[in-house]
């Protein structure tokens, strides 16, 4: 929906007043006042293919609570409801059509005061939830309370350990071990700190993924969650902390790998050079208006030199920052000097399904672009899917529906006139790719004077992961 309309901008403005999740970086509290024991529910989205989803909670009285587009990896504030006792549970998401539909309906009972915890995990649409409830009885000053989810698909199970921070592996302590699809609560409340915790395969001494500063200094519950990870790193895991706010702190393997590739937008074949340290990568031919494939490299912060197919340097001042398992792109343009330049940002390879992850550029020399997918028997004007007022330079993020597509890009004159920027042909959209889309001048199109560069990059599926098990 991507004005920023693709998913799930769209229909956040028909939802005033709803609970929306909001995850993502630092911040929130962690206080005991927030987790106070009332009647309160919590939900985190562990279905690694799916959409947004959104919740009903309806009980006998027909009081309803909802909980709106939690997104893969995230969470729901914890909130408070009118009574404990059985409720009816819908769960709505995105159909094959790009249509929000219910996919699943159950009941659940929830807990006179208790923190109930609701999991949605398995493979989109056919997920389950799965509840667990606990308090904060009894939990002693500098101690917190500690909670296990294992929803890693390919997990055999997991030990945890764990270290204060800075300390290595032969000083930690093993908190639990998981079992797959499971969630409990470790037996005793442990001391509040700042930890390193490591994962090895139960009853291994040999270290699979590693999160670092791990920050546990309140006395209050936590919730510490194994889940997929989609990017280069061995281990596909990814560690995610969350308390009774919105906010769920990501950890990805502080050893693991990251990937970049090379898109280019000049009318000439590049060459590509990253440095960092000891560490070089090059990427060499890269056609004028193609793009490169994925390079794994080690994390880090690297200088990107691009040279032309004689040797000679076109532009070398741009850092690429390459965090732990992320996956990042370097696209190559003229400024609006006519001057070469790079701008990075990051990509997404998730495979979503019934959907793809967008991303549109724009590096042509003209600023409020809008951009518009119209889909079959729509028009600009009927289709939900678009981007508006895109300025040079500025990169645009949503999800489409996959489904085949006409690509118009508009500028709109001082007398609300629209005029065409560039229209491609029908371009299917699968939800097997994510896209990057770049804008561009191209005096050579005689039409419009502008192109774009259309990148798929193949999405990453929970299954990748299993035949690589099965390779072993």
């Amino acid at each position: 929906m991507l004005k920023n309309n693709l998913y799930p901008a769209l229909v956040l403005t028909a939802a005033t007043g709803l609970l929306a999740a909001c995850g993502g970086g630092g911040g929130g509290s962690d206080d005991k006042t927030d987790d106070v024991n009332e009647t309160r529910i919590q939900i985190y989205n562990a279905s690694p293919d799916s959409p947004s989803l959104s919740f009903e909670f309806e009980d006998n009285d027909d009081n309803t609570t909802n909980f709106l587009f939690i997104t893969y990896g995230d969470a729901s504030a914890l909130t408070t409801v009118q009574k404990n006792g059985n409720y009816e549970v819908t769960v709505t998401g995105l159909d094959s059509d790009g249509e929000y539909e219910d996919i699943l309906e159950t009941e659940l009972t929830i807990k006179n005061n208790q923190r109930n915890l609701v999991f949605a995990s398995g493979d989109y649409p056919d997920i389950a939830l799965t509840q667990f409830d606990f308090n904060l009885d009894n939990l002693y000053e500098d101690t917190f309370r500690l909670v296990i989810a294992d929803f890693k698909t390919s997990s055999t199970g997991y030990d945890i350990y764990a270290a204060e921070a800075g300390e290595s592996f032969s000083d930690s302590t093993l908190w639990a071990t998981t079992l797959p699809g499971e969630i409990f609560e470790v037996e005793e409340d442990i001391e509040t700190d700042t930890f390193d915790i490591y994962l090895t395969e139960p009853g291994s001494s040999d270290v699979i993924f590693t999160a670092e500063d791990v920050a546990m200094e309140s006395d209050t519950g936590y919730v510490l969650i194994t889940r997929d990870s989609f990017g280069p790193s061995e281990a596909g895991i990814a560690l995610d902390k969350m308390t009774s706010s919105t906010t769920v702190v990501s950890y990805e393997d502080a050893y693991g790998d990251a990937q970049y590739r090379i898109l280019n937008a000049l009318d000439q074949t590049v060459d590509s050079s990253l440095v960092s340290g000891d560490n070089t990568y090059t990427q060499e031919g890269i056609e004028a208006y193609g793009f490169s494939d994925y390079e794994t490299v080690s994390y880090g912060d690297y200088q990107i030199t691009i040279s032309d197919e004689a040797g000679d340097p076109l532009y070398s001042r741009v850092l690429l920052s390459l965090p732990q398992n992320s996956t990042r792109a370097a696209a190559v343009y003229l400024d609006l000097a006519g001057e070469e330049k790079v701008l990075t940002f990051p990509e997404s390879v998730r495979q979503q399904t019934y959907q793809s992850e967008i991303n549109f550029v724009n590096l042509s020399d003209i600023d409020q672009v809008d951009v518009y997918f119209v889909g079959p028997n729509e028009t600009i004007e009927s289709t939900p899917y678009d981007f508006q007022s895109v300025d040079f330079e500025e990169v645009e993020s949503g999800s489409l529906p996959s489904d085949t597509y006409v690509v118009n890009v508009v500028i709109e004159t001082e007398d609300d006139t629209l005029e065409t920027v560039y229209i491609s042909a029908s371009v299917d959209f699968s939800d097997d790719y994510n896209y990057t889309m770049l804008l561009y001048k191209d005096d050579s199109n005689t039409d419009f004077g502008y192109s774009v560069l259309f990148a798929p990059a193949e999405a990453t599926s929970t299954d990748d992961d299993d035949d690589d098990d099965d390779d072993e």
